[in-house]
Parts: structure tokens; sequence; C-alpha cells
């Protein structure tokens, strides 16, 4: 509260739940993001880390010019559900099931989605800005890769980094993993990490139990959470695999027909 009054934001203090705060003129601030920058933080920098989060999350937009964006355009993987909730904040394009690639521009003290209205009075296209954010991501400083060794199973890589686009990464996977006709399992749990599982042959199977345990464990810990679900990238195709964690700890999963075909195949090949 002490950053909040600093920062002349006024919420009702009697009306806070679910890890969001209310003001008295009806706006909501939702504090996920700080539960978990804070939980990756020692105990005596929170105070630190909570002004810095909310002192961003609440900066006022300024008008932009076209001339200064251009280069900060970039693209991010976005859940529908964020998307659904204020379709008029974001320029959004499909991926796969609960998730649509949305243009964003990487300011200096924080990350802004572009609004339709902004590319009339950019008097520009969706599909330039597209190209363009595209190419400007893609151009990023590449990840670092992490295996995770599994016993009796293929490793897991990891493909993270600290910035707000790396799991944008995804959409270029062949930089950094060799492209195999029957495609990748990969998880997108926070804009920091993209999870990859190169299904090379039916040793991959036992590798989809950690796969959905670590989707889980990132999406509900780690900053900019996006999905816990997992997606089979073949081409330019993501397909989701509906999966979970059970209270006891199991990993299940759900492929569609499609993805059992492959399976069976994968199999009948051993």
């Amino acid at each position: 509260m002490e950053a909040l009054g600093e920062m002349q934001i006024v919420v009702d203090e009697d009306h806070i739940d679910h890890g969001v705060l209310h003001t008295p003129a009806g706006a909501s601030m939702g504090l996920a993001n700080v539960i978990r920058l804070c939980h990756a933080a020692p105990r005596e920098q929170w105070a630190a880390v909570i002004a810095d989060h909310l002192r961003r999350a609440t900066a006022q937009p300024a008008p932009l010019k076209f001339d200064y964006v251009a280069e900060r355009l970039r693209v991010r993987i976005t859940p529908e559900r964020l998307i659904e909730a204020n379709a008029h904040a974001y320029v959004a394009r499909a991926l796969g099931d609960g998730l649509r690639i949305t243009l964003a521009v990487d300011l200096p003290e924080h990350v802004v989605f572009v609004k339709p209205a902004e590319l009339v009075e950019w008097n520009q296209t969706a599909d330039a800005l597209f190209e363009r954010a595209m190419a400007n991501t893609e151009a990023e400083d590449e990840l670092e890769r992490y295996d995770i060794e599994l016993e009796d199973a293929p490793s897991i890589a990891i493909l993270a980094g600290g910035s707000y686009f790396a799991a944008s990464h995804a959409l270029f996977l062949e930089k950094y993993v060799p492209h195999h006709p029957n495609g990748a399992l990969i998880g997108v749990p926070d804009r920091h990490a993209i999870t990859v599982l190169p299904l090379l042959g039916v040793r991959a199977f036992a590798a989809f139990g950690p796969m959905v345990r670590l989707a889980a464990a990132r999406f509900a810990e780690e900053p900019g959470a996006i999905t816990d679900q997992l997606y089979w990238r073949r081409g330019e195709r993501w397909i989701r695999i509906p999966c979970g964690v059970r209270d006891d700890g199991t990993p299940w999963l759900a492929p569609p027909d499609e993805f059992n075909a492959l399976a069976e195949t994968l199999t009948k090949a051993e």
C-alpha cells in the first residue's frame, strides 16, 4: 500500500480478492506477476520489486509516432483469454487453440500492445506491421539452451532469455532445433521460456510426463504466464495437446486423433 500511496494510486483496502486490487472508480489491477516476481527475489528486495512493478504497470501511455515505434515492434504470444476479455486493445492473429500472436511495442520502461485504432493513426496495415514485428523479434539476441537430462527418455530442451518476447522465438523454432517431419512437442508456459521435445521416435513418449509437469510448474510460478498446455508444432501448425497435473501429482494428456495416429506409426516403426 505504501508504494501505491507514493504513486497517488488509491485502492479499496476492503475490496481485494483473488490477487486483484480494485480502485473506488472501478478499475482493477492484477497482482499475479508481483507474486511471481517476489517468489524469485530475496525477501529484503520485495518492497523494491513491488514498487518497480507497480510503477511500470501504472505508467500512463503517451501517443506514439510510427517512426519511433517501427524498430520497437515485436510479436508476442498471448493467451486467447486476455484478448477475448478486451478485444479492442489488441491486433491479433490466430496461432493455436487458446493462443494468439499479437503486435506489441518494446518501450524502454514497459511493453504496450498495439491497438487497432493505431493502425489507422499510423496509416499502416496489420500485415505490414506483423511482417516488421516478426523480423524485429527474430533479430533479438538468441535464446540460451539448457538440456534437462532424463533417465530412459530423450532430454528436454529449455530455450530461455531475459527478453519479454523470448517465448515468441517458438515461431522461429528451426533456429534452435533441427527440423524433423514428425515435428516437436513444445510448451510456452511463460514469456521467458520455451520447452521443446523433438518427436524423433517412441522414446520421446517417456518424456511426455516431465514436459507436462514442467509446463505446469513454470506457468504457475514464473512471471508473464502464458499457458500450461502443450502444443504439437508440425510445420506452421500448432495443435494443442490437452494436458494437466492431477491433485496427486500425476500428469495426464489427451492427444487428438491426429497425434495418436503419429504415435501409432512411430510404435510400429520400432
